[in-house]
Formats: C-alpha cells, sequence, structure tokens
C-alpha cells in the first residue's frame, strides 16, 4: 500500500491528516485491510478492524517506532505527522525517548507514557496534555491552551519557555528540577502550577514582557538551591501557598520586580532572599522564618496583613521601600 502521505506517487512534504486527506487513507487503509483479511497479515478480528477504522474517525495517531524523532513520519500509526485536530498517544512496550527537535506543531490532545525531551521547536497542546514518564525542557516550547499534566518522578527544565494561556501542572507526587546554566523563560500569559516539589538550581527564570500576566502557583515544594535570579520580576506574579525555601548557597537569590503573595511558610536556612528592585505584594498569612547568618530583604511595596508570624536566629530586613503591617501581623526579629 502506498504511503498515506504520498497518494500521488510524488515526493511530498510530512502534513498532517486534514479534512482532503482523511476520507481517502481510511478507506485505503479499509479495503488494504479487507483484501488481505486471512492472508498475508489479517487483522484478529472485526472488532479490530473497527477499532482501526473508529481511530481514523476520531483523528487518533499513535506511535509505532522505537526511540526516535517526533517529525519522522514513519514513527508514526498513520505516516504522517499529528496535526491540530489530531488526538496524539505515545504508549509502547518498553522504555523508549522520543524526541521533539524542531517545527511548529499544534495537537489537539498528546498523552506520553515514554520519556520526551522538547529540545527546539515549539509543540502546543490546546486540549488534554500529560507527560506519565521522564520529560525533558532544554530548548524550544512547550505550549500550553487547555490543561498539560507533568507526573514522572524526573523532569528536568534545562532550557527553553513554558507557555501558554493554559495550565501546566506538576502533580503531587512530580519533581521538576531547573538546571542548566540556560535562562529558562515564561511566556504568553503561562501558568505554571506546582503541587509537586520544585527543585530550581541552576539558571535564570524571566518572564515575558509582551504579556506582563505570567504566573508561578505554589501549592507544594519551591526549594531554590542557587544565587541565580528571577529577573524581569514585573511580567511575573509568584503565588506561594505552599514552603518556599532558600536551602543552598550563601550569597544572595533575587526575586526582582515582581508580585510576591503569599499565606504560607517562607524558609530561609542559607544565605539571602531578596524580594527587590520596586516588587510589591500581600503578605496575608504564613511565617516566615530565617536561620542563624540567614536574611530574608524586602524592598519593595509590601502589606504585611492576616496572620503572618517571622521567627528564627536570622535577619528579617527592610530597606528602601515602604512595609505595611497590618491585622495579626508579627514581627519578632527584625532590622
Amino acid at each position: 500500500m502506498a504511503e498515506p502521505n504520498n497518494l500521488s506517487g510524488d515526493t511530498q512534504t510530512p502534513m498532517s491528516l486534514d479534512s482532503s486527506h482523511k476520507g481517502l487513507i481510511e478507506e485505503t487503509i479499509l479495503t488494504s485491510s479487507l483484501t488481505n483479511y486471512g492472508t498475508e497479515s489479517p487483522l484478529d478480528n472485526e472488532e479490530e478492524l473497527l477499532a482501526l477504522s473508529q481511530n481514523i474517525a476520531n483523528d487518533v495517531i499513535t506511535w509505532v517506532g522505537g526511540s526516535g524523532y517526533w517529525d519522522e513520519p514513519s514513527n508514526w500509526s498513520t505516516g504522517i505527522l499529528p496535526g491540530t485536530e489530531d488526538e496524539v498517544i505515545i504508549d509502547v512496550v518498553g522504555d523508549i525517548e522520543i524526541t521533539y527537535r524542531q517545527n511548529s506543531t499544534t495537537v489537539k490532545n498528546l498523552t506520553v507514557r515514554e520519556d520526551l525531551t522538547i529540545s527546539g521547536g515549539s509543540l502546543n497542546i490546546t486540549g488534554q496534555g500529560a507527560i506519565e514518564n521522564d520529560f525533558i525542557l532544554s530548548g524550544g516550547t512547550l505550549s500550553s491552551e487547555g490543561t498539560f499534566n507533568i507526573t514522572g518522578d524526573n523532569n528536568q527544565w534545562r532550557g527553553g519557555t513554558i507557555a501558554g494561556v493554559g495550565d501546566i501542572n506538576i502533580d503531587s507526587l512530580a519533581t521538576l528540577t531547573i538546571d542548566g546554566t540556560g535562562t529558562k523563560h515564561l511566556g504568553r500569559d503561562a501558568n505554571l502550577n506546582n503541587a509537586g516539589t520544585i527543585i530550581w538550581k541552576d539558571g535564570t527564570i524571566d518572564g515575558d514582557s509582551r504579556t506582563n500576566n505570567d504566573v508561578i502557583n505554589n501549592t507544594g515544594l519551591f526549594d531554590i538551591q542557587t544565587e541565580d535570579d528571577i529577573e524581569y520580576g514585573q511580567y511575573l506574579t509568584l503565588n506561594n501557598s505552599g514552603t518556599l525555601r532558600k536551602s543552598v548557597g550563601t550569597a544572595e537569590t533575587q526575586f526582582y520586580q515582581g508580585t510576591f503573595n503569599n499565606t504560607g511558610d517562607i524558609e530561609v536556612e542559607t544565605g539571602r532572599l531578596s524580594f527587590s528592585g520596586s516588587g510589591d505584594g500581600e503578605i496575608s498569612g504564613g511565617t516566615i522564618t530565617t536561620s542563624q547568618d540567614a536574611v530574608i530583604e524586602w524592598n519593595g511595596d509590601y502589606n504585611f496583613s492576616g496572620d503572618v508570624t517571622t521567627s528564627g536566629d536570622g535577619v528579617f530586613e527592610v530597606s528602601g521601600r515602604t512595609i505595611n503591617a497590618t491585622g495579626n501581623a508579627t514581627f519578632i526579629t527584625y532590622i
């Protein structure tokens, strides 16, 4: 049977399954399957034939290759690269790794149960997405317009961009390690929601000046193990209702010019954590603990209200701007 993306016999650029080719491809596959039924490569039964037809009708595309590149058509069940109306499923027997390295692709839904690396290009999911195994973002862009869940144990953000108006969620049992010297970008109204663990080891994080509405929501543990900064924070909001901790590094980590809202716990175990550069926010609950020789600095317009308690043998420092304390805010140690 001819390759579906080469129906005319001419060499063509790989394309997505659309209305102009879908019916012909379906008819060709079904005719071929019926012709071969019981001969060289028979389908097991009528149910399997019906399932094949239903998958085509619903634009379900599955991975049929081993470890390899997303942009190679032979790795896909249709012989065509996934497109905008497709539900993409990557789930095979054995352990494999898929690399998305180039081009710009939009799919409807995506389920990945193998290792996935995005090293270049742009992969956008408009509906539901999930990565259930190891995930690496080292370049390019992962974009969500719906809900995208990361549930694997070993996920790494080494470079590139997390973007889109939807939600990218770190599951409560998942870990995302932010590592590598390259800058990590949040863009186009990104919402990164952490219910698990984020370990920030290396590299600057910045917001997108074009949208001014990127958000990190932390309900789990956000562990700072670096002396790098969150820059261009005026375009980014960090909401903490979990635990924000600086556990490594004797020098300073800055959240520069951003909006920081807190109802959770802030723990500065070492070094200096600075909310600086004319930032602002509401500190309306939680606890702030600074260990001996550690410093937390507030250099912005922050409003402390509700039940807020500071404690520890370190330093609570206010410098250069205005701190408003109302309600039940209690300051035990401060300068």
